[in-house]
């Protein structure tokens, strides 16, 4: 008390003095150029920043301002002026005005929420200080602040080196535009005075320069009032825009921006469902083919690119160990044999010890790192882990801050639609980020000698021989899925094209907890796409036919077509009149299904009708096994907007938002057809023939931990004999028992020549 009294005094006296000193001044807050009231140039002085220790290139007395003072829950203090700006958890920028309790703040010993901010009488001058490194950050009371932010360098650098140009900023409200012209000024003062342009005016709305560039800012409206030519537009939190006022605003201002040549728009938001700015980040991702991709180039940044989210950290607890006898090294040493590698961290006073997550090219599983894995750990084989530490992670520890599951996969992990209605989680998007391959499509002399038409919307997987060439396609063994529409420019028909290959070694090894069978050890990787909406019946047929008959070896061919709508019919029946009824097209090619449970007979082809959930699930226990491997980034796409929906009866199903799912449905379809015979049958003959003496003798390792269920279980045998032939008297036993051949029986026989059995 006493300490914080005499604080107070000196506050006060210090408030007193200035208010004498600065009589003849006039002083804004909101007024950046007015923020610097003396400059103090230093030499050899450094201050420590979270990157090492740097110079010092200025202190600058600022103007008075109101003082904030934060206590952190680690027991840092600060006091500060509410523009002060900290680093949040994450590396995300707040100014002191806009801190919360709910706020994480990184320190020097480690991130800490934040426990009390509480704003002073008191108004006083204080020091900002300039470092001489491009990093914008240092420690302040141990606490990491900010002492310039380059949010909008691009902004000014194009209104400072250039003539004429005018930028619009706009954004949700008005309070974040004033934040980004804020920025824009503070960057402007920092320059040397040799790159500063002549200002002509200078306001919370406008910034003009005497080389006639000018940055104007607007808050969200429906029309945009727009007095100049705009060379740049910057649309800020835009997704925050209510979506009919967004959309049209974006109308208006779009056609004033496109018709200035060489002119730019820059949208940045996080998600807020569906609207204008999921469309337009939708068809930026689409391929430049497609006739919706809308030229924007798109940019997603992620929590877990930041090295170390994904690790999991423990906090062990002393209580337990003394309970267990046990100690921190052995544990660790018990986690180190398991293949982890394990580093540590003083965070709060405490020691945490982080398990590091790897990737798919390390040696120890990727599963075996999740979190959820390492909770079911026991350590020398008997003491759970979760019951000697404290388990958690970044994403739990956000998740919790944030408000949520939903609200953090909106904030930090790009979603437009969450886990929960999603056939595939965050991770599994991950992985299939990492498994993506550039397609093209090359010369094929097959097509530019029997068909008249383009042949661009037929890819192959570019550069990559242990996958796919050209002149080996007869070698390999296909499997194609094909989801078909009417064309006409709307929905699109594909065939997803796999190769039969059998699984690497550390492919089995990491998910041989899932394989059952020896058909488990092979895959379908993808190898190529045909994927058009423009196209006629019979033309997809001539395309088809020339892909399975010519292009690869139908002997090594099996088709999934779908049946439903007559299409599927309508395809077939133009196969077999391809080329004038010049062709060698047999039906034997189609995989063949049961179309109704009653059905005693299989048919051309499979009928989803009613299955279409269990399909779905055989779809994500394929890929999740690696029996399905996906290159092509359109399948990415639409499996990302590929949602749980609920029907006006109460059903539930899944379709896409963007309306496009035919890749995904030709990836069902293709994953129908691991439990049908045409598969067995393709595996049978490929791992007879085709396999390398390493590929045998990994198959037969495996095999050979399996259980064949050849071997009897007399114990449950007889029990069921029991149970099925409980006691009875002896004479219905004898005639309820099947004699042996070998056995006469008195009775029976009317000769010795004569025999009837039971």
């Amino acid at each position: 008390m006493l300490k914080s009294f005499l604080k107070n005094i000196i506050y006060k006296l210090i408030e007193i003095i200035e208010k004498i000193e600065y009589r003849n001044n006039k002083f804004d807050e909101n007024d950046p150029l007015k923020k610097i009231i003396n400059f103090l140039p230093v030499e050899d002085l450094l201050v420590e920043t979270d990157y090492g220790f740097v110079p010092i290139d200025e202190i600058n007395l600022t103007q008075p301002y109101k003082i904030h003072e934060v206590e952190l829950e680690n027991g840092l203090k600060i006091d500060c002026a509410n523009v002060h700006a900290i680093f949040c958890e994450g590396h995300i920028i707040k100014y002191i005005q806009d801190l919360t309790l709910n706020d994480v703040i990184l320190t020097k010993k480690g991130p800490s929420k934040v426990k009390s901010i509480n704003k002073l009488k008191n108004k006083v001058s204080m020091f900002d200080l300039s470092i001489m490194t491009n990093e914008h950050s240092y420690y302040a009371n141990d606490i990491l602040s900010l002492n310039t932010v380059s949010a909008s360098i691009v902004i000014l650098h194009l209104v400072l080196f250039n003539h004429d140009k005018g930028v619009m900023v706009v954004a949700n409200k008005f309070d974040t535009v004033k934040e980004i012209i804020r920025k824009i000024k503070d960057i402007y003062l920092s320059l040397p005075f040799f790159l500063k342009s002549g200002v002509t005016n200078w306001n919370e709305r406008t910034i003009a320069f005497e080389n006639n560039s000018r940055i104007q800012c607007q808050a969200r409206s429906k029309e945009p009032a727009i007095g100049f030519a705009i060379d740049l537009l910057y649309l800020d939190e835009f997704a925050k825009v209510p979506d009919k006022m967004i959309r049209q605003y974006y109308g208006s201002v779009v056609p004033t921006v496109s018709a200035i040549e060489n002119s730019k728009i820059i949208i940045t938001s996080t998600p807020e469902g569906y609207n204008l700015f999921w469309e337009l980040i939708t068809d930026a991702e689409r391929p430049k083919e497609d006739p919706r991709w809308n030229k924007y180039e798109p940019m997603r940044v992620y929590w877990y690119q930041v090295k170390g989210r994904r690790d999991t950290k423990m906090l062990f607890l002393d209580a337990k160990l003394r309970q267990y006898n046990i100690t921190v090294d052995e544990i660790l040493d018990s986690l180190r044999e398991l293949g982890y590698e394990i580093y540590s961290k003083k965070l709060e006073n405490d020691i945490w010890y982080f398990i590091k997550f790897f990737g798919s090219d390390e040696k120890t599983p990727r599963e075996n790192c999740e979190i959820s894995h390492i909770r079911t750990l026991r350590i020398k084989d008997i003491i759970p882990l979760p019951d000697l530490c404290r388990i958690t992670n970044w994403q739990e520890e956000q998740t919790a801050i944030i408000g949520g599951k939903n609200m953090f996969e909106q904030e930090f992990e790009i979603r437009f639609i969450t886990d929960d209605k999603l056939l595939f989680d965050s991770v599994m998007f991950e992985n299939f980020a990492n498994e993506l391959i550039e397609f093209e499509t090359p010369p094929m002399e097959i097509f530019e000698k029997r068909i008249n038409l383009p042949y661009t919307s037929l890819k192959f997987i570019k550069d990559r021989p242990d996958l796919f060439e050209l002149s080996k396609a007869k070698d390999y063994h296909i499997a194609i899925g094909v989801d078909l529409a009417e064309g006409l420019g709307l929905d699109y028909s594909v065939f997803n094209i796999f190769r039969l290959m059998m699984k690497d070694e550390g492919m089995i090894e990491r998910k041989k907890h899932m394989l059952t069978n020896k058909y488990d050890l092979f895959k379908l990787e993808q190898i190529g796409m045909f994927r058009c909406n423009v196209f006629s019946m019979n033309e997809m047929a001539h395309f088809l036919y020339l892909i399975a008959f010519e292009l690869f070896d139908p002997e090594k061919v099996k088709i999934v077509v779908e049946m439903n709508k007559n299409l599927g019919n309508d395809l077939i029946n133009n196969l077999r009149h391809v080329f004038n009824d010049n062709n060698d097209f047999m039906d034997a090619i189609f995989a063949r299904y049961k179309h109704r449970e009653t059905d005693k007979k299989t048919k051309t082809g499979l009928l989803i009708g009613t299955n279409k959930k269990l399909y779905l699930k055989d779809f994500q226990v394929a890929v999740k096994k690696d029996n399905l491997i996906l290159h092509n980034d359109i399948n990415i796409i639409e499996l990302k907007s590929f949602s749980k929906k609920e029907t006006s009866s109460g059903e539930i199903t899944f379709r896409s938002e963007t309306g496009n799912d035919d890749c995904v449905m030709s990836l069902v379809n293709l994953s129908s057809i691991f439990d049908n015979v045409a598969y067995k049958d393709m595996v049978d003959n490929f791992s007879d023939f085709h396999l390398t003496e390493d590929q045998r003798r990994i198959m037969m390792e495996f095999l050979g931990q399996l259980d064949d269920g050849d071997i009897t279980n007399y114990a449950n045998v007889t029990s069921a004999h029991k149970k099925f032939y409980p006691k009875m008297k002896p004479e219905m036993r004898q005639a309820l028992t099947p004699p042996s051949p070998f056995t006469e029986r008195p009775g029976i026989y009317k000769n010795p020549f004569e025999r009837k059995y039971f």
